[in-house]
């Protein structure tokens, strides 16, 4: 079996162009005949990508933004400041979690119309008789 002198793949005999790297073999000193268990096996090595940390605030302020709207609102105010901080610190720190910390704002947001609107719509009957 003919060997290529460039990546060390097997090789079909006249083979022209090695099908791994596409190196040429005409031209090149006569590949050399190697039993498959004498080629150096080489470790592929894989990058190691870090993620970023997930800021802790935005997940406090997100938490507590879903929780204001079965508090009656209370805590979407809490919620909404610890989104507002945690966007500030994501940017410095670069940190992950900006989707949580403005999902966080949206709902508290949400929440916090949405529950005084509730209670008005509820006792509007009562007001107006």
């Amino acid at each position: 079996m003919a060997i290529c002198n460039h990546c060390g793949n097997g090789l079909e005999e006249n083979a022209a162009f090695c099908p791994v790297c596409g190196a040429a073999t005409s031209g090149q000193p006569p590949c050399e005949e190697v039993d498959a268990q004498q080629r150096p096996i080489q470790p592929v090595y894989m990058p190691v990508v870090q993620q970023p940390k997930t800021n802790g605030l935005a997940i406090a302020g997100f938490v507590c933004s879903i929780v204001g709207w079965f508090c009656c609102g209370i805590t979407s105010i809490i919620g909404v400041i610890l989104s507002i901080v945690a966007l500030s610190q994501i940017k410095n720190r670069q940190e992950g979690g900006k989707g949580l910390a403005i999902a966080g704002i949206v709902i508290g947001g949400i929440v916090m119309v949405s529950v005084p609107l509730g209670v008005l719509s509820a006792f509007l009957p009562v007001l107006l008789s």
